[in-house]
């Protein structure tokens, strides 16, 4: 039910996690911005250019022209013969992802025909609100705001009373158009249509989650004239006019805990953070030290607050702090570091991962941007060599997602967390840690651990385990991986999960010429997994001469369904142009285990279960 996952939650279609506290979850819902399939770019191309048809099927990633003339004249046949609600769901995500101008009004006539009841199944329904979301075509918001709403216009555009998963699709959809919009009376309607969605007594905690959701990815501009009231108890007017009465307006959510229910104030934290972090031009720390102020106050011994609403807090102090010394930063570390060694079992693990990104964070301070940084490098050092068994693997993927991010923000990782955590694979047995601290050093870039990750995919009796290595091949960069990632997947049927992962693996390296050995692989090959694996990685690849293999099993009637599938999301994958995921933005500082059906869900995928 509400406020735990699924059980079991399924990942990469083959790896089945019951432990709500499995550091695997987090992966599945923040993976995005460290995978980031859309940068790979897969090197120049030995197909000579021309003026035909070959040329379509040249260069390093696909272009344009190709998504134009060929992926998406195949997404819209299937989409026109139907199929499984995967494959549908697939399609339509596609054609949302791939945009552009010239197919907006095409697109957005197919997703607004999946809206009407007699036409779609409830699942299809509830995927094109998304979809529309993402395409953001113009006047779409308009479309989005009366099904949200379920009034008179919402259930004549549908054909019938509006149900309450289609309307929490239309709520997330108005959150992700609103992300995307530049116009401020555009934004600053669906603000208000978000906040009479959460005033409206006849609303769900369910609506009310996805209203609260959606607000995050809206900040509205800031007006330095605003008298604002940040006490957090007053009912402040017009939230929908400036980021300073928006902000102050949801303090009262967060802060009234006899009014709201836990699960919604624990979506209020994260709203707040995000908000603030958005930081529009001109913003002070003053909103900072507000909000930051309730959130540590919320994590006080006296302040008796459910489970769900204290990891929540967590996850929004890692959105909103940085790693220099400026006083509201450092209270930050502080109050995350105290729920890192003393707060309960969820709420230290997301405590160790909300560390690691603000450590990494650089802050604004010019004499030591990362001043804070060793303090954190320290207490996750510490976990990982001191904590419980339980956490340990944490503290390691922890450290991972610091190295990464100070990488990003070009600093060269400590060589001493990279030599702790070789150690810790070296000595791991069980799986999970095997998995943790493979990734953490793919995400930190170390090369030196090549060789001990080459031998964990070829002898790690655990899949998982091996197959996690095989993601950090990938993250590491390195061409002289590509030999075992080949061999892993030619494997499949014996190990399909470490296949699915060294195909996305093998995608992170984008070698162009993996995707012609691995169209010749599937020929030769009669196994179903090994086909899915080779398929999904021609998707992670982008490459044009693996999209042309796509396509041509696609259009063949002889291909097993489950396959078909499979090359619809691989298409999707590979005309994706935008550097990061659609779902980014909604998985950031994400409390997944505060969860509602919307969200996600073990019968209609919810939208964190979203490709």
């Amino acid at each position: 039910g509400p406020g735990g996952l699924p059980t079991p939650y399924t990942l990469d279609d083959h790896e089945t996690v019951s432990d709500p506290g499995a550091w695997q979850l987090w992966w599945e819902f923040n993976k995005d911005p460290f995978l980031a399939y859309g940068r790979i770019h897969t090197g120049a191309s030995a197909t000579p250019g021309g003026d035909g048809e070959e040329a379509l099927f040249s260069g390093s990633r696909v272009s344009r022209k190709l998504v134009d003339a060929r992926i998406v004249p195949a997404l819209l046949k299937q989409i026109e013969e139907g199929g499984s609600n995967p494959r549908m769901r697939s399609a339509l995500l596609a054609i949302a992802k791939i945009g552009g101008t010239q197919n907006s009004g095409r697109f957005a006539y197919i997703l607004n025909w999946f809206l009407v009841a007699d036409q779609s199944n409830a699942g299809m329904g509830r995927v094109a609100p998304v979809a529309l979301g993402i395409l953001a075509p113009p006047g779409t918001d308009e479309t989005l705001i009366h099904l949200a709403k379920d009034d008179a216009e919402g259930r004549r555009l549908h054909g019938a009373p509006i149900e309450p998963g289609l309307r929490a699709s239309a709520i997330y959809g108005l959150g992700l158009f609103g992300a995307r919009s530049t116009d401020r009376s555009r934004r600053s309607r669906i603000v208000r249509t978000l906040v009479d969605i959460l005033e409206d007594p006849t609303s769900s905690v369910d609506l009310g989650v996805a209203a609260m959701t959606s607000l995050g990815l809206v900040p509205l501009e800031l007006d330095p004239s605003a008298e604002i009231c940040t006490c957090g108890e007053c009912k402040v007017e017009g939230p929908e006019t400036c980021l300073e009465a928006q902000t102050t307006y949801l303090l009262r959510y967060f802060t009234a805990d006899r009014e709201f229910d836990p699960l919604l104030r624990a979506h209020t934290a994260r709203a707040l953070a995000l908000l603030v972090a958005a930081k529009p031009e001109g913003a002070t720390e003053t909103l900072k030290e507000v909000v930051a102020g309730f959130l540590i106050e919320g994590l006080e011994r006296y302040a008796h607050q459910p489970p769900p609403v204290r990891q929540s807090i967590v996850c929004a102090l890692g959105l909103l702090g940085d790693a220099d010394g400026d006083p509201v930063d450092g209270w930050i570390r502080w109050a995350l570091r105290r729920s890192a060694s003393h707060a309960g079992p969820f709420e230290k693990r997301f405590a160790l991962m909300a560390l690691a990104a603000v450590g990494g964070r650089q802050g604004e301070a010019e004499e030591a941007p990362f001043a804070g940084l060793g303090d954190v490098r320290a207490t996750l050092l510490h976990c990982l060599s001191n904590g419980k068994r339980d956490l340990r693997p944490w503290a390691g993927l922890a450290l991972g997602v610091l190295g990464h991010e100070l990488g990003q923000a070009s600093r060269t990782p400590d060589r001493a967390v990279d030599s702790a955590l070789r150690g810790a694979l070296r000595r791991a047995k069980k799986a999970d840690e095997i998995g943790a601290y493979a990734l953490a050093l793919g995400l930190r870039g170390d090369e030196e651990s090549l060789a001990e990750l080459q031998r964990t995919v070829e002898r790690a009796k655990d899949p998982a385990g091996a197959s996690y290595a095989c993601l950090a091949l990938g993250l590491l960069g390195e061409r002289e991986a590509i030999p075992t990632l080949r061999e892993a997947i030619g494997r499949a049927d014996e190990r399909p999960l470490v296949a699915t992962r060294a195909a996305i693996g093998l995608g992170l390296l984008g070698d162009g010429r993996v995707a012609d050995d691995l169209a010749e692989l599937y020929a030769k090959s009669d196994d179903l997994e090994t086909h899915l694996a080779i398929v999904r990685s021609l998707g992670y690849l982008g490459n044009p001469h693996g999209v042309r293999s796509l396509l041509g099993w696609l259009e063949d009637g002889e291909t097993a369904a489950e396959v078909g599938d499979a090359a619809v999301a691989g298409l999707g994958f590979a005309a994706d142009s935008a550097p990061l995921s659609w779902r980014t933005p909604l998985c950031r500082g994400m409390n997944y285990l505060a969860r509602t059906e919307s969200l996600t869900s073990a019968e209609e995928p919810g939208l964190l279960d979203l490709r």
